[in-house]
């Protein structure tokens, strides 16, 4: 038995090291509201005003007509998908946010805005007020209202390809999965499972979906089950019951 740890990684103590790298990182968040709003990390010791919270919004983007299921940020390029359940996907490119820095779209306000943000008169104890610069970030909108089985396509869940980075897969309450190209905003292969015909979609729906591989993705659903998929030939490789209950999550490991 050990005891003593056998590996141990240490993260820098200096303030300004921290600091310096709190400013490169932001964070993304989405609720039933439909909005995602974004904010660059505050420094430590960063106290919590409304001049400081104006300071650190990167947006506010009322973008859904429904509750938004997941947010995914591109490992590479700085991209964002959000699902939802109003039937679409959308994807967004944020790396103007960064370049960008005016305060009239809300976006970063840097040292020399400083003076102008004090005029903002805004509420943050209510709603962050909504800008429209959603429209020009966004991207690609796929929208799935066309009746499959007359169930309409609600997607619940999306990865990025791991290498490919102009594809993104789609799982959905029906019961399939398709691979997008994000350039031309079409479909280049389905995926699908079985249901029996005295169950509903929603029962075996998948919750969640990753690529592990540029080979191999996989799926956990309400049924419990995780499914791993073969991304060459669209069979299912292997399926297991993971849980006593529905699957909410999955995540890979090494």
């Amino acid at each position: 038995m050990h005891t003593t740890p056998i590996f141990t990684v240490t993260g820098p103590t200096n303030k300004k090291l921290i600091n310096d790298y709190l400013n490169n990182v932001s964070v993304y968040s989405s609720g039933s509201d439909g909005v995602i709003r974004g904010f660059q990390i505050p420094g430590i010791n960063t106290q919590n005003t409304e001049d400081n919270l104006n300071k650190y919004t990167l947006l506010s983007w009322r973008v859904h007509q429904d509750m938004i299921w997941q947010l995914n940020y591109h490992p590479s390029n700085f991209l964002l998908a959000s699902v939802s359940s109003d039937g679409s996907v959308k994807i967004f490119k944020t790396y103007e946010l960064y370049e960008e820095k005016n305060v009239n779209n809300n976006l970063l306000i840097d040292e020399k805005n400083k003076k102008n943000s004090r005029n903002l008169k805004i509420n943050f104890h209510h709603y962050y007020p909504y800008d429209n610069s959603y429209s020009k970030n966004l991207i690609r909108n796929l929208i799935f209202r066309n009746r499959r089985d007359n169930i309409i396509e609600i997607p619940t869940s999306c990865d990025w390809h791991p290498e490919i980075s102009s594809q993104i897969i789609v799982s959905h309450i029906a019961p399939y999965i398709r691979l997008y190209d994000i350039e031309s905003g079409k479909y280049i292969k389905d995926f699908s499972y079985e249901v029996e015909r005295n169950l509903q979609y929603e029962s075996k729906q998948v919750n969640k979906i990753i690529f592990f591989n540029n080979n191999l993705f996989a799926t956990g659903h309400e049924d419990k089950h995780v499914k791993f998929f073969d991304v060459r030939n669209g069979k299912i490789v292997n399926d297991f019951v993971g849980h006593t209950d529905s699957l909410n999550d999955l995540c890979k490991g090494f």
